[in-house]
């Protein structure tokens, strides 16, 4: 029998309850909500999700807790592999970005695409972000089964979406020590500011500094990114990497997709400002549907 599953990761920012309540009001046939729940800030979100399924009751779905370590790469891949295997072709995906890890969306991106469904991703912006966002970041790591190709006479070129978290950008650049830095800055009012990620970026390497819409349709995105790229894969060790809006981060996966030798990669922060953001915009609400059950990986919507 087909069902609607949703997977969200559970966060205290207010978008995170908010924007279920408005994606189980939009859907009501969902069956299952999967919580994918961050230990290291169940300090400040415990509280958070035992109001957020008091104030569900009045949906009939059941209620799937399962705690995750983000920053521990194996255990993480592995226990979203062992949530995830059940899910069979003729389920819908709705995955819930809003509050998610870029390398969770990841993960579950890969297993989703093992299972050949089609995944409705949504992502809720908030009205507006903090003073400050993050900070304590780890070192970059590629992601398991998406680390491209590398040969040792190459130097990196690095493919950065860049965002609202600037020292986040810098410190991507530092440790990867690229000889080519692709910048995209997100357009867009909300997140208008590539002259500013372009000037704050301290690096010796060549510089090709674009703007693209991150909440563009996914697939445009994508080719987008592989005209950015075409010249430089035969070229260079070409990585992935965002720190811009959550729908960059599907976009890159299907750049991986398209073009296995360029490697996915990600930074964990272990230090989140607790007033990360403020609000909801329903009106800027992204979505876009993958279709992974489709040899091409196209979306729609």
């Amino acid at each position: 029998m087909s069902k609607i599953i949703l997977i969200t990761s559970v966060g205290w920012e207010p978008r995170f309850k908010l924007g279920l309540q408005n994606t189980l009001e939009s859907n009501p046939d969902i069956s299952e909500i999967i919580y994918l729940h961050p230990t290291a800030f169940r300090f400040r979100t415990d509280s958070i999700l035992a109001e957020t399924k008091l104030g569900l009751k009045k949906f009939s779905c059941t209620h799937t807790l399962i705690g995750i370590d983000p920053g521990n790469h194996v255990s993480s891949w592995r226990t979203i592999q062992n949530t995830l295997s059940a899910i069979q072709p003729k389920n819908k995906i709705i995955l819930d970005m809003t509050t998610m890890p870029r390398q969770i969306i990841w993960a579950c991106l890969h297993f989703l695409e093992h299972a050949k469904v089609n995944v409705q991703c949504i992502y809720y912006r908030p009205k507006t972000y903090g003073k400050w966002l993050s900070g304590d970041n780890g070192k970059p790591k590629l992601l398991f089964r998406h680390s491209g190709i590398a040969y040792p006479d190459r130097q990196t070129c690095l493919l950065l979406f860049t965002g609202f978290d600037i020292e986040r950008t810098n410190q991507i650049v530092e440790a990867f020590e690229p000889a080519k830095v692709i910048l995209i800055a997100p357009s867009g009012d909300q997140l208008n500011n590539t002259e500013r990620c372009v000037s704050s970026v301290v690096s010796r390497a060549e510089m090709l500094s674009t703007s693209l819409d991150a909440y563009s349709e996914i697939t445009e995105l994508r080719d987008n990114l592989v005209k950015l790229i075409a010249n430089d894969t035969h070229k260079y060790n070409v990585i992935a990497t965002t720190m811009g809006p959550r729908s960059s981060a599907v976009a890159l996966y299907l750049l991986n997709k398209s073009m296995p030798e360029v490697g996915l990669s990600y930074a964990s922060s272990h230090l989140y400002n607790e007033d990360y953001s403020t609000g909801i915009d329903y009106n800027a609400k992204f979505e876009s549907t993958v279709n992974f059950s489709d040899d091409d990986g196209l979306t729609a919507g």
